[in-house]
């Protein structure tokens, strides 16, 4: 089971966008997916047709109460999708768990409940920032995706969250495969080429990027393909 966290600092670069379309399409490989929602925004839930309000569980009540089941927050979407959905109550988590022990860890140990074979991917929706949800987050995937938009944020985004994902691989010896995609990207500008220059040279790898939405489905999905295979 792979596990992978689409974040970035910045909002607004199409993480929640990012991680359904990512969902979608694992679907559609048939692969099992399960997306959970992170972001207290529940951008993720609502974009599937879905209000948290509705629901008793969500990403809340599992980080709060370890003796909740993560199978009975999943919800199993007629597109194939399934969703632990959030609500707006996961914005106080920080300070509610600020005394607990183990408190970065509780995203994993939720998620370790799973079976083996119960998914081939589970996609997180990260919120924007980085405090007690992103650090679960990272400590709870092998994998980090980070979209990036032609902007300055977003690639400063990007630079600060290496620098976090390279403290967590110095500090607690857990590595992370880090891809970067840059999203909404319009190579006719000079602004854009250069941004997209300046990403390869840190990053060290070529991003999936697009020039209109016709192409961004197409590089989306063969993405997915290279993802999977």
């Amino acid at each position: 089971m792979r596990i992978l966290a689409v974040m970035n600092q910045k909002g607004g670069c199409g993480k929640t966008t990012i991680a359904i379309n990512l969902s979608s399409a694992l679907c559609r490989l048939e692969r099992r997916a399960l997306l959970v929602d992170f972001d207290p925004q529940s951008h993720a839930t609502v974009g599937l047709g879905l209000l948290a309000e509705q629901y008793d569980l969500t990403t809340y009540e599992l980080m709060m109460d370890p003796a909740v089941r993560i199978e009975d927050a999943i919800q199993h979407l007629d597109s194939g999708i399934d969703l632990i959905p959030a609500s707006t109550v996961l914005s106080g988590i920080e300070q509610e768990l600020s005394d607990r022990l183990g408190r970065e860890e509780r995203l994993a140990n939720m998620l370790s409940q799973l079976d083996d074979g119960a998914y081939d991917f589970v996609v997180i929706d990260c919120p924007p920032g980085v405090g007690l949800l992103t650090f679960n987050a990272l400590l709870a995937s092998s994998e980090v995706l980070i979209p990036v938009d032609a902007s300055f944020f977003s690639v400063h985004g990007l630079a600060k969250l290496r620098e976090t994902i390279e403290v967590l691989e110095d500090e607690l010896q857990h590595r992370l495969a880090v891809h970067v995609v840059c999203n909404n990207l319009d190579t006719r500008t000079h602004f854009s080429r250069g941004l997209l220059d300046e990403v390869e040279k840190f990053h060290r790898r070529r991003p999936v990027f697009s020039r209109s939405s016709a192409c961004r489905i197409r590089c989306g999905y063969r993405r997915v393909h290279q993802l999977v295979a």
